[in-house]
């Protein structure tokens, strides 16, 4: 090419390292030695009695060691599977995790990573490259298979930021005369809330007019959304009620504080938020954010509706994108599940399964959060409330 003959090379570096058989070996092998090199560093200052504290090591582990081995495994986390990246990876993660956990250089893996309360590497990489797919708009594998993740909107579809309208909201502690005629109060008023009871979850909206109820809706929400969408949807029906309606000012109240600082920020990518902005701007509509449970009738009442919702609604769900936490929490569980399985079956860490033969079953628990059932320790002394026998 313009009189220079390409050579053919065995490995490519565009961000990772590409061999040419495509196993990601070489790629594996450089981002494990970079790990090593910040794990030396990291074991100068922490030693057995003295330096820093595992809780720190973990930390520092989490935060800087494991992002670096994480990088772009969407694409090469399929070579987890061959036992030689394995190898390369728990060599990386064991050091850091005696260290994590003060133990002695001849535990195993397994214990380690049990004492120090971290996920197999192998597990972490095949974790984030499934979290990767979901947001790509891969199924997510659990019960609810035909529903969709609720993406953020895509910044081309937001408008001009000379067109965003200015959205504000003002605090009421109440509803009473004094308060009503300092905040100018005047027109209908619309309560909004959100609920999640016994693993479901609900909203509602009230509407009141001369202290009356007049209107009211509830709404119900898949199992798996959370409180926050659940207030949401609530303000986002609220302010469409009122762009249909003929009233000229219309008071919206809300005891979720997150929720309109959402819907009053000046940029959100959220994509309810993003419905209830392009409807604000072709309405007056006030909002305000009053305290739960302070006694005022429209949110009490709101409250009521959503639980009710929750609980004995049937009809079909009224919103049913999953957020992403929940997408987190389903791909946690089936790496907890598989990591459970390979501790159970694993012919190493014998006396440590005595003491926690599954990983959330401890027997101690320490401050910080590390759980050592041991004797005398550099925690300090404990006591062992069940010995297996």
């Amino acid at each position: 090419m313009n009189g220079e003959r390409i050579s053919s090379v065995g490995e490519i570096r565009l961000g990772l390292t590409i061999d040419k058989k495509l196993t990601f070996i070489p790629h594996v092998a450089k981002a494990c030695k970079k790990a090593t090199n910040i794990y030396k560093g990291l074991a100068r200052a922490a030693k057995a009695t003295w330096g820093l504290s595992p809780e720190i090591v973990r930390t520092i582990y989490i935060t800087v060691i494991e992002p670096i081995v994480l990088y772009a495994s969407c694409a090469w986390a399929p070579a987890t599977r061959k036992l030689g990246v394995r190898k390369m990876l728990d060599a990386v993660q064991r050091s850091v995790a005696l260290k994590a956990c003060r133990a002695h250089r001849t535990v195993s893996l397994h214990s380690a990573l049990i004492l120090a309360r971290l996920l197999p590497l192998d597990i972490r990489v095949r974790e984030v490259a499934w979290l990767y797919e979901v947001k790509r708009g891969k199924d997510l594998g659990d019960t609810f298979v035909d529903r969709e993740l609720e993406r953020p909107v895509y910044f081309g579809d937001l408008p001009h930021p000379a067109h965003v309208p200015e959205i504000g909201y003002e605090s009421v502690e109440d509803l009473d005369p004094q308060t009503v005629d300092r905040l100018a109060v005047v027109g209908p008023r619309i309560f909004t809330d959100g609920s999640r009871i016994e693993g479901k979850v609900g909203a509602a909206l009230t509407e009141w007019r001369d202290g009356r109820e007049t209107w009211y809706s509830t709404l119900r929400l898949d199992p798996f959304c959370t409180v926050f969408q659940a207030e949401m949807v609530a303000l986002q029906r609220a302010i469409r009620r009122v762009k249909n309606g003929k009233d000229g000012l219309v008071n919206i109240f809300s005891d979720s504080r997150s929720s309109l600082e959402v819907l009053a920020g000046p940029k959100t990518y959220h994509p309810l938020a993003h419905e209830a902005r392009r409807d604000i701007s072709e309405i007056v509509a006030e909002g305000r954010a009053v305290r739960a449970h302070a006694g005022i009738a429209g949110n009490e009442r709101a409250d009521e509706l959503a639980r009710r919702a929750a609980l004995t609604k049937k009809t079909a769900a009224d919103y049913d994108r999953f957020p992403l936490s929940y997408a987190k929490r389903v791909i946690r569980a089936a790496s907890l599940e598989e990591w459970q399985e390979r501790y159970a079956e694993g012919g190493t860490g014998e006396i440590t399964k005595c003491f926690f033969p599954e990983w959330n079953k401890r027997t101690g628990s320490s401050e910080n959060g590390n759980d050592v059932p041991l004797g005398a320790n550099p925690y300090g002394t404990w006591r062992v409330l069940t010995v297996p026998t």
